[in-house]
């Protein structure tokens, strides 16, 4: 399974990445916004396969993550989790709404976000929809 890890901080993005890959994921990153539209355009034309799941920041520099966070539930079937500096109410709400399949403050334990990944691809394989 397939893990895109959209993330402006390298360090973390890099943490993420590890933790995820020595869970057996195949993980691929992203540094803002703009950069995760132009990799997941290039898997919808077949050049590498499509991720089966997206952990984003919510505070990206490039993009509005509640903006990138419906075009993403318009144009695609991956499900989301995003990680939030806020800990704002209204917008674990928004996110909600939106099916957002899931929503962790930062910071966290790395061990709350590989038991949310692990919540949320069972549902996705459960509906058979890996590999999309």
């Amino acid at each position: 399974m397939k893990i895109m890890v959209v993330e402006n901080d390298p360090a973390l993005r890099k943490l993420i990445r590890v933790n995820l890959e020595a869970r057996s994921y195949t993980t691929c990153g992203a540094i803002n916004g703009i950069q995760a539209l132009y990799t997941l355009a290039g898997q919808e034309e077949g050049e590498e396969e499509s991720p089966d799941l997206i952990i984003m920041n919510e505070c990206l520099p490039d993009l509005d993550v509640l903006d990138l966070c419906r075009f993403l539930r318009v144009e695609r079937a991956i499900p989301l989790i995003v990680l939030s500096p806020t800990h704002d109410e209204m917008f674990r709400r928004e996110f909600a709404s939106m099916g957002v399949n899931g929503y962790l403050p930062l910071p966290f334990d790395i061990g709350d976000l590989m038991a949310l990944v692990n919540a949320v691809l069972p549902e996705r394989r459960r509906l058979g929809v890996l590999g999309v």
